[in-house]
């Protein structure tokens, strides 16, 4: 489906569905409505390039695994760990919502955003040397941003806001502190 800014997205109008990938490990995986989005856009689709092992390619023409490969992966698994835990009737503790569902699934599967090419290489010997302290993680919630800033509409339509991006970007860097001085 085309959507009217002609990203690829589908608009408010269009009916928006979940999409079933065929993986040879995990078998049918079913992926939310909001994620197909995500995949749908050029951030994400550049992951398509980018090998998971870096140059490592070069030493193990086998391990042919792509970052696209890998943060879909990466979704669905979080996706089975947050909805088992959701499931679990001795976790009265803390309510896991829907909502928190979909924010765990949607950092995950853009958590590896910023990754350039040659995957880590690319942090310590490219932007390293000139001088750019910025990890792949800071990155992918700068990327994040500008993916919600053109899909705001179809992330509130499940319940997303500018506060759960703030979640799933605290998600995305971990203990770290989530940097806004960048952007892309």
């Amino acid at each position: 489906m085309q959507g009217s800014e002609g990203t690829g997205v589908p608009s408010g109008s269009e009916r928006r569905e979940s999409k079933i990938f065929n993986d040879p490990i995990y078998g049918l995986m079913e992926l939310d409505p909001l994620l197909v989005a995500i995949i749908n856009t050029p951030e994400f689709d550049r992951l398509r390039f980018i090998k998971q092992l870096g140059g490592n390619y070069y030493v193990y023409p086998g391990a042919s695994h792509n970052r696209f490969e890998h943060c879909i992966g990466v979704s669905f698994l979080a996706g089975k760990l947050i909805e088992a835990l959701k499931q679990n009737t001795c976790n009265k503790v803390v309510e896991i919502t829907d909502v928190d569902v979909l924010c765990v699934k949607v950092a995950a599967l853009c958590h590896d955003l910023g990754h350039g090419p040659y995957s880590h290489m690319f942090e310590r010997h490219f932007l390293g040397p000139l001088g750019n302290k910025v990890e792949h993680e800071e990155l992918s919630c700068a990327i994040l941003d500008r993916i919600y800033e053109g899909m705001q509409n179809t992330f509130e339509e499940r319940g997303l806001s500018q506060d759960q991006i703030a979640i799933i970007k605290e998600l995305i860097i971990g203990k770290k502190t989530v940097r806004s001085d960048i952007s892309v």
